[in-house]
């Protein structure tokens, strides 16, 4: 916030013959890069070389920070190309500092091509680094490639696709508008335990009786409230769950219209009922409900 005061400071230390140091410029540059002084940074570059100072991994990682900051995605993708050929290798901050950058600029073919370059390197990506690139491919309507290098991290690195990655691929589902993609996942990812994020599947159920899926949609309805789980821990926690009216009604309802699913909705509600047994539905449901009977 005083960059003033820094050049200041800067200029009076070599007045009194002080030489900086890496650990000066790097500190002067990060103070460019809050104070969005980018401009700046090409002659601190060139004046460290007057000290035989080599830019290191911090100065070139704070660098590419504020050239993605300011959304200069050319001028950082230069500088991680410098530091590539250099005797430091990129590191994890690196890499998601230009993930995020890429994706504020849109630039998916970009972001997949690092995220191949950080696995070649044999460093595996976070959770947080994988959910920016689903992110990222999602929006570019590319959800079969998200899925791909998700899944392709994970066997690699041997590590499971935890919540937050499940949860942004299932985004990345709503995303592009495949709901039946996404229900598959959820069933298959979410057997024997209860969602932590209910509104994701409800979006996703809603998704699915918008385009006629009416059996996947009530089959993950049941999944969402553990209906079909013998899990005990999800068992336990079943009668503490909070159940939407409105869409159990939706999918009653959906399942009614397609003509020969009486059955599913009779034993859906009547799970529903032991569930909830103060569960209410307008009553022209439970009458038309009644009238199959």
């Amino acid at each position: 916030k005083h960059m003033d005061r820094v050049w200041e400071a800067f200029d009076e230390m070599k007045t009194h013959g002080i030489t900086p140091t890496l650990m000066t410029f790097n500190a002067i540059m990060d103070g460019c890069v809050r104070n969005e002084e980018m401009s700046k940074v090409a002659d601190l570059v060139q004046e460290m070389s007057t000290y035989n100072l080599t830019p290191n991994l911090i100065t070139y990682s704070t660098m590419i920070k504020g050239f993605c900051a300011t959304g200069d995605m050319q001028s950082a993708f230069a500088i991680f190309q410098q530091l590539e050929k250099g005797r430091e290798s990129p590191d994890e901050v690196v890499y998601n500092t230009l993930l995020d950058g890429c994706l504020k600029a849109g630039m998916a073919d970009e972001g997949e091509q690092l995220l191949e370059t950080m696995m070649a390197q044999g460093l595996a990506p976070s959770i947080y680094t994988l959910s920016v690139v689903v992110k990222l491919l999602a929006n570019a309507k590319r959800l079969d490639k998200a899925f791909k290098l998700a899944e392709a991290a994970s066997s690699r690195f041997r590590f499971r696709l935890g919540a937050q990655l499940q949860t942004a691929l299932l985004q990345a589902c709503i995303s592009c508008r495949a709901f039946d993609r996404g229900a598959r996942f959820y069933l298959k990812t979410h057997k024997d335990r209860l969602s932590a994020d209910k509104k994701i599947c409800q979006t996703i159920i809603r998704g699915l009786l918008s385009t006629g899926k009416v059996d996947l949609a009530a089959d993950l309805l049941k999944s969402l409230l553990g209906l079909n789980s013998t899990s005990e821990e999800v068992v336990q926690h079943r009668a503490t769950q909070e159940v939407d009216e409105g869409l159990v009604a939706e999918v009653l309802n959906a399942l009614l219209e397609k003509g020969n699913n009486y059955r599913q909705a009779q034993q859906l509600y009547e799970s529903l009922k032991a569930m909830k047994p103060r569960l209410k539905l307008d009553a022209e449901l439970l009458r038309k409900m009644s009238s199959f009977q």
